[in-house]
């Protein structure tokens, strides 16, 4: 009996994603500096659009589709 191994992202989909990634982190890196351990750092990260659109990129990215639509 084989186990099924799971199957790695395709090729598409990482060139679509990496890109995107490293855009963004980059832009916070740039806009709040270096990551620092302080509380006053994490708000300000938190606070910021762009992180915020990324958490949004990953969640939708990470969850499964939803078929279906709301009538």
């Amino acid at each position: 009996m084989s186990e099924t191994q799971p199957k790695p992202p395709s090729s598409s989909t990482n060139s679509i994603v990496q890109p995107l990634g490293a855009r963004l982190s980059t832009l916070v890196l740039k806009t709040h500096g270096t990551p620092q351990l302080s509380r006053a750092y994490l708000q300000r990260i938190m606070m910021d659009e762009n992180t915020q659109y990324l958490l949004l990129a990953v969640v939708w990215f990470t969850s499964p589709p939803v078929f279906g639509t709301i009538t």
